[in-house]
């Protein structure tokens, strides 16, 4: 497989040649607590905008606006971005499914990662063809021809084509590497203009989205594919401003500095928090639903490696590589996301004093999703040994405010019948890949944590998890936990023979790291 993943030249090309052929904008992207949404109405109402009526056809105010994400199957990363667009969605629902007859608008998207500005191109489509067409990169252009001469294009939609070169720029790019549907969002958006405007026909537009969802594709090859489930809500309102030039538009200036006055700040991108959320509630869903399963419910397994000298993010992509190359005897990458050094929050972490001794009692995560209050039960170590087996319940609350941590604080309190102190803070960086055995089928994830605590000091640790094994793997028997010792043991044993003198094998939690860092026992 070829390993680049940057623009090709045949690419470069048509985007030199042709760069007319591309819508351009610039945009700014806000968030703000939900609560502000109807101060969002008065500053736009105030500075002379108007809701944009799309019509009864589209009836944009009261539809739900979603948006389908794809990309290659190993998640690396592409400069064109495909998606997909579908409107006047009458209600919320809890599923998405690309296998139908469906008129919607594919978009073909330029990153800034690779070019100065946005750029897209747009074509109106049948849903099913185009999933057709990403799974048959081969027969591309024959499914895109049969389309454009079936296809009847609604009113408002784009009668413009995709220059099908740039897809095949793509595929090329990408060895015809199949495209698949990643994540997806939903929200209630609606347009604001000045003097309510056609959108199309103004410098400046403004778009809210309202009750914005997530949703993840969580099929394994061949199997729900096609159809993506709810999993998670957006914590803000997002506001979403493009125009063309500003620098004499007043309406502009005063827009920003009332939208200041109400609490607003930059957004995660929609892409990175997709990408978070189907890593996050894969492992979840499959296992709900039959897809994988858990041999050793209630338990954990997993190996922890200190990193002593060297990277522990430059170790783990050795280690993809060398699966890449087949060198690791049994076991392959898993083709899924392998997003590198996602952040993890701010961790503060608390404890309490037991005849001198500092113990967890809970961890407070501040991301980008708000507050996350983590509870851990003090993990029962089943074996001293390493792989380390215990069984370990955690369960997580959100905080919406100050006010309701201190609560939860004192609850805490209550039920430990125990006063408990913050211990310390940090931040955490993780790497995660995720591996399977060819011969049983069992997946497994190795992930490099870096965690910097509040004085600067630092630790990286390695660690081979157990997560579950495909139904397709045959069924479970007694021999099970040995033998997932075993498989992890092959895969600590490959690191520390292609990383000598690097590696060595720890029980240290972040907890206990972090009590040693801050000077307590």
């Amino acid at each position: 497989m070829n390993k680049s993943r940057g623009l090709s030249k045949i690419f470069w090309n048509i985007l030199d040649k042709n760069d007319s052929l591309f819508s351009e904008r610039k945009e700014i992207r806000l968030i703000t607590p939900k609560e502000n949404s109807e101060k969002l109405f008065s500053i736009l109402n105030d500075l002379g905008f108007m809701q944009y009526d799309y019509g009864t056809k589209l009836n944009r105010d009261k539809s739900f606006f979603v948006t389908i994400y794809f990309g290659p199957i190993s998640g690396n990363s592409t400069a064109m971005i495909p998606r997909i667009r579908l409107f006047n969605q009458c209600e919320s629902a809890e599923t998405i499914d690309l296998s139908t007859q469906s008129v919607a608008v594919l978009e073909l998207k330029v990153g800034r990662k690779f070019a100065t500005s946005t750029k897209k191109q747009k074509e109106t489509v049948i849903i099913k063809d185009v999933m057709e067409g990403f799974n048959k990169p081969e027969q591309l252009f024959n499914i895109f021809e049969r389309m454009r001469r079936e296809i009847s294009i609604p009113v408002l939609y784009p009668s413009t084509k995709i220059d099908l070169s740039l897809i095949q720029a793509l595929f090329d790019e990408l060895d015809n590497e199949e495209v698949v549907p990643i994540f997806a969002t939903q929200s209630r958006r609606i347009y604001f203009t000045p003097d309510g405007v056609n959108p199309k026909d103004t410098e400046m537009r403004v778009s809210i989205d309202l009750d914005k969802k997530y949703f993840i594709f969580p099929g394994l090859s061949g199997q729900i594919r096609n159809r993506a489930f709810y999993v998670a809500d957006e914590s803000g309102t997002r506001i979403d401003i493009k125009f063309e030039n500003t620098n004499k538009n007043k309406v502009f200036h005063s827009l920003l500095r009332n939208l200041k006055k109400v609490g607003v700040g930059e957004p995660t991108p929609t892409h990175e928090n997709g990408r978070k959320l189907y890593k996050k509630h894969k492992k979840e869903f499959l296992l709900k639903h039959g897809f994988l399963i858990n041999e050793i419910p209630g338990k954990e397994l997993e190996s922890k490696l200190q990193v002593i000298q060297g990277n522990a993010e430059s170790i783990l992509k050795q280690l993809m590589k060398d699966m890449f190359d087949n060198k690791v005897k049994d076991y392959s990458v898993l083709p899924e996301l392998k997003e590198l050094l996602i952040y993890e929050g701010h961790h503060l972490c608390y404890g309490y004093d037991d005849n001198g001794k500092i113990y967890e009692a809970l961890t407070i995560v501040e991301d980008d999703n708000g507050w996350h209050l983590q509870i851990k039960s003090l993990p029962t170590d089943i074996n001293n040994n390493n792989p380390l087996i215990r069984e370990e319940k955690r369960r997580h609350v959100g905080i919406k405010n100050e006010t309701e941590k201190v609560a939860i604080l004192k609850d805490i309190e209550i039920l430990l019948g125990r006063k408990i102190k913050k211990v310390g803070e940090f931040d955490k960086k993780k790497m995660l890949l995720s591996i399977i055995n060819n011969k049983t089928k069992r997946q497994y994830s190795v992930s490099a944590g870096i965690c910097v605590s509040e004085n600067g000091k630092k630790m990286s640790q390695i660690e081979v998890e157990y997560i579950a094994r495909q139904k397709d793997g045959g069924e479970s028997n007694g021999l099970a936990t040995y033998q997932i010792i075993k498989e992890v043991d092959t895969v600590c044993k490959y690191l520390f023979t292609k990383n000598k003198g690097k590696l060595k094998q720890t029980k240290i939690t972040k907890f206990q790291w972090l009590v040693g860092c801050v000077g307590l026992k």
